[in-house]
């Protein structure tokens, strides 16, 4: 697909990680804004939330499009985040999500 696609649902993907270790987006905010309090809130590397959000910013954006190489990076850093997510949620939310195979299909 389009790198800018590529890119947007990266940010989708690790937006529902977010969600499922208690740091949905609020529907006010935007992006930047959103992996401020999720990186204050889950401890999800900062450098990670804040380049993926300034990533699809920019291809959201910007009259120029990304180039396939922003789009894997852009997935790459996605993925990471959903493993720090995943290590970082309580024993708690991973007993849930074992339990509920539908939430836990929608992890990356």
């Amino acid at each position: 697909g389009r790198p800018t696609d590529r890119i947007s649902a990266a940010w989708a993907s690790a937006a529902t990680v977010l969600d499922l270790v208690d740091a949905a987006r609020r529907p006010d905010e935007t992006p930047t804004e959103h992996a401020e309090r999720a990186w204050r809130y889950t401890g999800v590397d900062a450098q990670l939330l804040f380049g993926l959000a300034n990533q699809v910013t920019l291809a959201t954006y910007s009259a120029n499009e990304p180039t396939a190489a922003a789009a894997d990076d852009a997935e790459a850093v996605a993925r990471r985040i959903a493993q720090v997510a995943k290590r970082r949620a309580g024993w708690r939310r991973r007993l849930g999500l074992r339990w509920n195979p539908a939430r836990a299909a929608r992890l990356p």
